[in-house]
């Protein structure tokens, strides 16, 4: 019981730790959560399966940087 309750709170604490950022878009996303829900687990299971993960990760990288200046130039972002 107390092996399994340890990697419970270890696992859960890996978790928060690694997707905290993924689980706040998904609490501040103005509705289309279903969407972005979507697209991140496409993201997060790509770098799981591809055999090179960094690459995938540095990609998605760049295009949420551009999204979001895009997102700040049209003034979206403010609203």
């Amino acid at each position: 019981m107390r092996g399994t309750l340890r990697f419970g709170l270890r696992d859960g604490l890996y978790c928060l730790g690694s997707c905290w950022c993924l689980m706040l878009v998904m609490v501040t996303a103005p509705g289309g959560q279903l969407l972005w829900t979507a697209g991140l687990t496409l993201v997060i299971t790509s770098e799981r399966v591809l055999p090179r993960p960094r690459f995938t990760t540095r990609v998605v990288a760049v295009m949420l940087i551009l999204a979001a200046i895009a997102a700040l130039a049209t003034g979206d972002l403010l609203q």
